[in-house]
Order: structure tokens, then C-alpha cells, then sequence
């Protein structure tokens, strides 16, 4: 199997694990942030927090991408 076939592999059991886990939780939480407070359903904060990680995940692989040029 070839890197790129293994890498959409990779990023569809991700994928899955993450929806799997979103439908399982649905219940309200208070999420606190410094001085911040707020209550949301975990259906939408999983998701939220998946998606700044794999932000940050992407904005890493650019700089470094750069840097090493």
C-alpha cells in the first residue's frame, strides 16, 4: 500500500473513531475557561476541540514546512 492510500486510511478510522464517540455523548457540560464559563452539549464541543487540534496540527506542518526551506 502506498503513503498516500495509508494516510486516507489513516484519516477515516480517525474519522470514524470520531463520530462514534460524538454520538455516544450528548449530555450538557459546563466548560470553564479562565474567567470564562459556558454550557454546551458535548455533541458540538468534541467536535470543536477535534477541529482545533487538527488546526494546529496543520498550522505546525506549514511552519515547519517553511522553516525548513
Amino acid at each position: 500500500m502506498n503513503k498516500v492510500k495509508a494516510k486516507w486510511l489513516a484519516i477515516g478510522i480517525l474519522a470514524a473513531l470520531v463520530v462514534t464517540i460524538v454520538i455516544q455523548n450528548t449530555q450538557v457540560v459546563a466548560v470553564r475557561f479562565l474567567f470564562w464559563e459556558w454550557q454546551m452539549s458535548r455533541v458540538l464541543f468534541i467536535p470543536l476541540v477535534a477541529l482545533v487540534g487538527f488546526g494546529l496540527g496543520y498550522l505546525t506542518a506549514i511552519f515547519r514546512q517553511r522553516r525548513g526551506k
